[in-house]
């Protein structure tokens, strides 16, 4: 294994988080298709969940980006129509403002001048660094300092340092007074944006800046409070030329569209432009978008002189599905179903035994349950005479019926393995993606391979499950839900794994499922559907699952509109299909069992499907028996 290849590995493939990776995300930064749609005065929600590109595109966004991004070229940079100033919406700050046995009015008006504060001062730390770089003060009466220091109720100063600087010590005095907030005598107040329209018409009146339109670009938006996503919603409303908004956001992360004006709404695309990161890039757009980011990193090794193909497609190997049969153990099958036909066969029928496949013969034993030689060659019999149906069958079985090869042995019963592939396990996640080809060149080094042989199928498909088992694990630590939400995937991924290895006479690939309930009562929906609604709202956020609909969550106790998986990075470590395929019903009752009660839930579930729970638990699962056994 050679030490440093991995080292450099792990320093250019392995940063995830645009937090993690500084100054060097600039150099990586590989546009998305959407971003052109970001450069207007239009205020954009850019949705996605972990590791769809949110962060990476904001702070790319910001006049720091920007200027990173142009070289340091200060020109280049001020030829740009748009400066932009990033902020994230950091849970422990934005809780701060709440209790104290205080109502929702109250603290609006802190978190509004908390809001106004932090915001005029990144206007101000923008202005700074701009006159530094101009190298000349820009052209702003004391006289007009000093009406703005008014208007956010700031001691009067007449120079844009000394303004920042009293901007610093109001917001370290507001963020130590929250915490008594119960004595209001010294809070301050001002109008959500008022303070802050003021000063950008101030550096709007500049010569140098009366063309710019300023992007508050918000991070993380989904950890407001609901009160406070009314008061920053009443902001985004009144977007304009001058002045506009780009958020980031995950699904389901807008908890209300109301403004502080109880009958005024956001909405889209009127007040808003909705961009669906996940939705957006997937299929070829995403290949082409994921690509780029990779091959450009492939550049930067070469340069250290690491030989490595320029083409991240080019280094994975790929298996068709008749190769993967094989490998799996599908040749003696197919002697088997070989045999048979040569016992029971016609000497026309046993000639056409030449056309067909490992794959083909190790289907016609799978479709007929392998329990009967008057079954396979009945069905063999079907595939001579009628080879379009034959064909329609092998499209609809051949990929579930590898699962069924090396069911119950020791070892690897499935690969997941080529570029194709690892693209739809990421779904559209980049960094899932990242994490799928960082370990996956790492491992195939540490067998002390050099590149110029291709990732083994092998390594692929350990690493993916891998992969698969640390999101898992990190599900716990995301959210209040966390705990639940490895539960649900725990025991969904038991089900599915179990309908993937016994599928024979069923329904092929059922990897989606939907929440069906009885019709929800006139006084509402019952504790057991608000409570499927918030798991299902906390499983979409945190990508535990991926929810597909034209339409969006309408109400509480409104499942049915919407189709749900596992996300497929989770495929590989509980071994069924990544694909999203047909689906399968569950109650409200059934989901929560999951939870509560996972042995008897799983149980009945795998009954209602005609199927029975596996007699041993799968190695990979036995970290998790406790749960599997009951001891949820």
């Amino acid at each position: 294994m050679d030490i440093d290849i991995v080292a450099e590995l792990a320093k250019t493939l392995g940063s995830y988080r645009a937090e993690n990776l500084g100054d060097h995300m600039f150099s990586l930064y590989t546009k998305p298709a959407y971003f052109p749609e970001l450069l207007t005065p239009i205020p954009c929600m850019i949705q996605g969940g972990r590791g769809t590109g949110k962060t990476t595109v904001l702070k790319c966004l910001s006049f720091e980006g920007q200027y990173r991004l142009t070289r340091n070229n200060f020109e280049a940079f001020n030829n740009q129509n748009y400066i932009g100033l990033y902020y994230k919406l950091e849970t422990g700050l934005v809780s701060a403002f709440s209790g104290a046995d205080k109502d929702s009015e109250f603290w609006q008006k802190i978190f509004a001048y908390f809001i106004n504060l932090q915001l005029c001062k990144q206007l101000c730390d923008f202005a700074l660094w701009y006159e530094d770089k101009l190298g000349r003060k820009l052209s702003i009466s004391q006289h007009q300092y000093k009406i703005f220091c008014r208007s956010i109720s700031l001691e009067e100063q007449d120079d844009l340092k000394s303004i920042t600087e009293n901007l610093d010590l109001a917001i370290a005095g507001l963020e130590a007074d929250v915490n008594y907030a119960s004595d209001s005598k010294n809070t301050r107040h001002s109008p959500i944006g008022a303070p802050i329209r003021r000063l950008v018409k101030l550096l709007r009146s500049t010569p140098e800046l009366n063309s710019k339109t300023f992007y508050f670009l918000f991070d993380e938006y989904e950890n407001l409070r609901d009160y406070q996503q009314e008061i920053l919603n009443t902001f985004v409303k009144q977007a304009d030329s001058e002045l506009t908004f780009k958020i980031g956001i995950r699904e389901l992360g807008l908890k209300t569209k109301h403004t502080l004006n109880e009958n005024e709404q956001l909405v889209d695309p009127a007040d808003y432009v909705l961009i669906d990161v996940t939705g957006r890039l997937r299929d070829r757009e995403f290949e082409e978008f994921s690509s780029n980011v990779l091959d450009q990193r492939l550049d930067e090794l070469r340069a250290k002189g690491i030989e490595i193909p320029s083409k991240i497609a080019d280094i994975f190997e790929d298996l068709s599905e008749e190769e993967e049969a094989i490998k799996l153990g599908g040749e003696k099958v197919a002697e088997e179903v070989r045999n048979i036909i040569k016992q029971k066969g016609s000497e026309q029928e046993i000639l056409e035994l030449t056309s067909f496949s490992v794959l083909e013969l190790s289907l016609m034993q799978f479709l007929s349950g392998g329990q009967s030689v008057n079954e396979v060659y009945m069905t063999y019999q079907d595939a001579i005479k009628d080879k379009s149906g034959w064909h329609n069958r092998l499209n609809n079985y051949g990929y579930a019926s590898l699962f069924a090869l090396r069911k119950k042995k020791v070892g690897i019963s499935k690969y997941y393995c080529g570029w194709k592939t690892l693209l739809s396990l990421s779904a559209g996640n980049i960094r899932y993606l990242l994490q799928l080809v960082t370990n996956s060149l790492i491992a195939h080094v540490k067998e002390n391979e050099n590149f110029k042989n291709k990732i083994s199928s092998k390594c692929q498909t350990e690493v993916a499950a891998e992969v698969g088992k640390k999101n898992l694990l990190e599900l716990e630590g995301l959210s209040t839900r966390g705990a639940q939400l490895m539960k649900l995937v725990l025991g969904l991924g038991k089900v599915l794994h179990e309908m993937a290895v016994q599928s024979e006479g069923h329904a092929p690939e059922m990897t989606q499922f939907e929440i069906f309930a009885k019709q929800v009562p006139d006084d509402g929906p019952d504790d057991n559907i608000n409570q499927v609604v918030e798991l299902l709202t906390a499983s979409v956020m945190h990508i535990a699952f991926i929810r597909t609909s034209g339409t969006k969550l309408s109400g509480q106790g409104d499942t049915r509109d919407f189709d749900y998986m596992l996300h497929p990075i989770f495929s590989a470590f509980f071994v069924y299909s990544h694909r999203k395929k047909r689906k399968f019903s569950l109650t409200p009752e059934e989901f929560l069992g999951i939870i509560s009660a996972p042995s008897i839930t799983i149980n009945k579930l795998l009954k209602k499907h005609n199927r029975v729970v596996g007699t041993d638990i799968p190695e990979q699962l036995r970290l998790f028996g406790g749960y599997y056994e009951g001891n949820s």
